[in-house]
């Protein structure tokens, strides 16, 4: 019987518990005006994402001046950008809250479907690049993980950062919100695996700093799809093409076992300063 969850869920417990003495990191806190140059890039930044973005459907354009498409990594950008806006007063918060609104509600009612037209996306995932217009996945693009990904980032900074009690504010918190079951896809080699990392540093007397580490690899000790045929098809001598009926599907399996690791690591000397 493998044990090693148990263990590491052991060690995780152990690692959890407050060391005895109190380390206190205290410094200036930075003044973003103090800079000209990163005062005048924060404030330009904002600005293109506020005048360049579709006011209708919260869209924002993967390039400028250039007419192109959406980026939905774009698109999480300036949802990030538009709480950092109203801190630094370049908008309202009202403004910046119906900005928001607007943005998530579209992507929220948005279609997603198996289809290659008419859709934005599938099962949770939005494509790459979408009409700055109309929305809809733009010529033939790839679903993307990792733009899907950017863009809930700032979906969530910006669920985190409005919790008033103003029906817009209200309104991001409620929409925010993407059921767990929209993130599914049959085979999906990704969501196979999962590994786990755990670090705590421990102050001795002499101000030194003692880590430990504690890794899990493969964690459910699952198979994970690879070897991806990548051979399209071929033409023959009469320019007839002739598809390969395994194109994009995997052709073996990556099998490496469950591993759980643990390091540890002592710093000589004192410290110079804070990392």
């Amino acid at each position: 019987m493998f044990r090693a969850p148990s263990i590491f869920f052991a060690a995780l417990a152990l690692l959890s518990c407050n060391n005895s003495g109190t380390t206190t990191i205290a410094g200036p806190v930075p003044d973003y005006r103090a800079d000209p140059f990163l005062d005048t890039l924060e404030t330009r930044t904002f600005n293109w994402f506020w005048e360049t973005t579709n006011s209708t459907n919260g869209l924002v354009p993967d390039r400028w001046p250039t007419k192109s498409f959406s980026s939905v990594a774009a698109i999480g950008f300036g949802l990030t950008a538009y709480p950092i806006g109203v801190d630094r007063g370049y908008v309202s918060r009202a403004d910046a809250a119906q900005r928001v609104r607007t943005t998530l509600d579209f992507l929220y009612h948005a279609p997603q479907g198996p289809g290659a037209t008419a859709v934005t996306g599938y099962k949770g995932f939005f494509y790459h690049f979408l009409d700055m217009d109309t929305g809809l996945r733009f010529q033939t693009v790839e679903l993307s993980t990792i733009d899907t990904a950017l863009l809930l980032a700032g979906v969530l900074v910006c669920r985190e950062y409005f919790t008033g009690a103003d029906p817009n504010e209200t309104a991001i918190r409620a929409l925010g919100r993407v059921p767990s079951s929209s993130f599914i896809l049959p085979q999906a080699f990704a969501y196979h695996t999962l590994d786990l990392r755990l670090r705590k540093d421990f102050v001795d007397v002499g101000g030194n700093r003692v880590g430990v580490t504690i890794e899990a690899f493969n964690f459910y000790n699952t198979r994970n799809m690879g070897c991806y045929s990548d051979f399209a098809g071929s033409f023959d001598n009469n320019g007839v093409f002739s598809p390969n009926a395994t194109f994009g599907q995997p052709t073996c399996t990556i099998a490496d076992p469950r591993r759980v690791q643990i390091g540890v690591s002592y710093d000589f000397g004192p410290r110079l300063g804070v990392r």
